[in-house]
């Protein structure tokens, strides 16, 4: 958990946050890792979780009629993914 907490900490979104708030992220954060060309999220999926990206990118992708798979979006290291929702 210590490393978790340093990561949160440092990281530039938890800027100014209350140390009770910040501790309290820490408490549902975990890590995990994905293989290159596996999902984060789906459309219709609950929205239950967000990323702090440490390494690496996530592509965000529409499917659109007739076009197929569109990427909007490549969001990089020390990025998020899935705040907006």
């Amino acid at each position: 958990m210590e490393e978790l907490e340093r990561i949160v900490k440092e990281h530039l979104f938890f800027d100014g946050m209350d140390a009770e708030l910040r501790t309290l992220v820490c408490g549902c954060a975990r890590e995990v890792v994905f293989e290159a060309g596996s999902y984060l999220f789906r459309e219709g999926e609950p929205a239950d979780f967000f990323f702090l990206l440490r390494h690496g990118s996530v592509a965000l992708q529409v499917r659109a009629p007739e076009r197929g798979t569109l990427t909007f979006q490549t969001v990089g290291e020390h990025e998020i993914v899935g705040i907006s929702w």
